[in-house]
């Protein structure tokens, strides 16, 4: 879309999403800054930076706080738009109404990303863009900086686990982790697509024509995008509260996965671990961890579960470890006793 003169960037990126900016927003909050030294008015997401949806990294979190704020009233509005509203014009209806002043519309509040993909048959919002419709793209972002988030890919299965993602009861039931990755992963062999495209590595986000270059770190969620976007003159926040999580089988964590299954994940998502490597340096592929600034995101006693879990070292293919020295042979889990190691994980 061309540029305008005269209108913020901000105002330009809500046109293109195919928005109008009634007259009264336009002379109102649209332009409107605070005078210097004054408290903000609001909250507002960066606008320099653009998001895309990663599926299962928050993305949802991320982009209702930046259309809606904070809230029930928050979270009422996305529940509207990501599921009541059928239709595009809808959609762009009830936004006009109702994002909040200076707020942007991205991934999963987009009313044109909620549509199906020709390539994938997921929702664009969960399809990486390099499937996406070329003039779509090219609206979306613009010539703006890609910001995205990258989780480890044991802790990213274990949360579609607990989503819960796959059909039916089986595995939630008997809260079994181990089994339903390997049913999982045994999906994404079948068809990489499955599942509404949740499983596809996040290495794809990464991909050409636009590629995630803004990197927020999962593992630290949320201080990490805070900080993304204190570095990018927002003032936006993701608050504790405002997190949507998975809360089924809260007990279970990574260190659940035997090495024949973190094997299977390493083959899977060699290049998320890449990433991870390069981004963060995370460089560890065997390393068990989770979340600790989201709640029941990790298990209780997290000390003393890590003496319980899965080591399974492994080596790359230049013969460097896969593990810190140190760990235990192939194969093996630790025996140090868990206060609740034997407990039926609570759903």
């Amino acid at each position: 879309m061309p540029r305008v003169v005269g209108l913020p960037f901000h105002v330009q990126a809500f046109l293109a999403a195919g928005l109008t900016v009634p007259a009264d927003k336009r002379s109102g909050f649209w332009q409107r800054q605070p005078a210097p030294n004054a408290l903000p008015v609001a909250e507002t997401p960066p606008n320099d930076l653009v998001f895309v949806h990663v599926p299962y990294n928050f993305g949802q979190t991320i982009s209702r706080v930046a259309a809606f704020g904070h809230g029930q009233s928050a979270r009422d509005a996305y529940t509207s738009v990501h599921s009541n509203l059928s239709t595009v014009s809808s959609r762009r209806a009830f936004l006009e109404a109702n994002v909040q002043p200076g707020g942007r519309v991205w991934g999963p509040v987009h009313p044109e990303l909620l549509e199906i993909s020709a390539v994938t048959g997921c929702n664009i919002d969960l399809t990486p863009p390099k499937y996406w419709p070329r003039e779509l793209a090219a609206r979306y972002f613009g010539d703006q900086q890609v910001f995205g988030m990258l989780r480890d890919p044991f802790e990213r299965l274990v949360a579609q686990f607990r989503g819960p993602i796959l059909p039916g009861k089986q595995f939630i039931e008997s809260c079994d982790v181990n089994a339903a990755v390997r049913a999982m992963l045994e999906e994404y062999k079948r068809d990489p697509f499955a599942l509404n495209c949740q499983l596809v590595p996040q290495a794809e986000w990464f991909d050409a024509p636009y590629p995630i270059s803004v990197v927020g770190d999962v593992r630290r969620f949320p201080a990490s995008v805070n900080e993304i976007f204190a570095a990018h003159n927002s003032s936006m926040l993701i608050r504790r509260d405002d997190i949507s999580h998975v809360r089924l089988c809260t007990e279970v964590w990574a260190g659940d996965m035997d090495c024949e299954t973190r094997a299977l994940v390493r083959e899977v998502y060699a290049r998320d671990f890449a990433l991870l490597c390069n981004h963060f340096g995370y460089c560890d592929m065997d390393e068990t961890c989770c979340i600790q600034g989201v709640p029941t995101m990790c298990p209780r006693y997290l000390e003393a579960r890590r003496q319980t879990a899965y080591h399974c070292p492994d080596r790359l293919s230049n013969g460097t470890l896969l593990h810190p020295a140190g760990q235990q042979a192939a194969g093996t889990k630790s025996t140090g006793a868990s206060p609740h190691a034997a407990a039926r994980q609570a759903a």
